[in-house]
C-alpha cells in the first residue's frame, strides 16, 4: 500500500502525468482485497487446532 501511495504520488506530482499513475493505483487496490482475504482466511484457520502428528 505504501510504494503505491509513492508511485501514485511521483507519477501526479514529480512527473506530472496521471495517466502513469493507473497501474500503481490498481496494484493498490489489488493488494488491499487479496490481504483482506488472506487475513480472513488465516483468523479462521487459527481457531482450528493443528493436525497430529501421530495420526497417520
Amino acid at each position: 500500500m505504501h510504494n503505491g501511495t509513492l508511485a501514485i504520488y511521483v507519477a501526479v506530482e514529480v512527473l506530472d502525468s496521471t495517466e502513469i499513475s493507473v497501474p500503481a493505483a490498481v496494484y493498490s487496490v489489488l493488494v488491499l482485497f487479496l490481504a483482506a482475504g488472506w487475513g480472513a482466511g488465516i483468523s479462521r484457520r487459527a481457531g482450528q487446532p493443528a493436525p497430529s502428528a501421530a495420526a497417520t
